[in-house]
């Protein structure tokens, strides 16, 4: 069974749980604390809980599944790029230089060199710009 990622999905948000509860429990007598448990994984969300998560989130209900939320896309005729995208978020990494510039809803956040010694693998790559985004934030 596929479950969602509440802990990730807040995080990449700018929406406090106090904002985003009275949505997806609106006859809860403390919303709040129920998406918190949620949030823990002490509770999973029923299907309309999951749609309303979608609704008040702007993001279509197959993404919230998504474990890897980054999508990878190669631009036609240009060489050494590779772009991700997850919810809001942009990342073109350039690979002749290793440096990702990251945008949020069109509006550029950051520049960043992400690598090591001995190269890195995609997982580890989008586990470190997940990681920076977050920090950003």
């Amino acid at each position: 069974m596929q479950t969602i990622d509440l802990k990730k999905i807040m995080a990449f948000t700018d929406l406090k749980v106090s904002q985003v509860a009275p949505h997806v429990f609106p006859d809860n007598r403390d919303p709040a604390n129920a998406l918190r448990r949620a949030i823990r994984g002490e509770y999973l969300l029923n299907s309309e809980q999951i749609a309303r998560l979608s609704q008040v989130l702007n993001i279509p209900i197959g993404l919230l599944f998504d474990d890897a939320a980054w999508k990878m896309s190669v631009p036609a005729g240009r060489r050494n790029v590779i772009n991700f995208r997850t919810y809001d978020y942009f990342a073109e990494l350039d690979t002749a230089t290793m440096i990702t510039t990251v945008s949020r809803s069109g509006e550029p956040l950051f520049q960043k060199f992400v690598a090591h010694e001995k190269g890195i693998g995609l997982t580890e790559y989008l586990s470190q710009l997940t990681d920076l985004i977050i920090k950003h934030k």
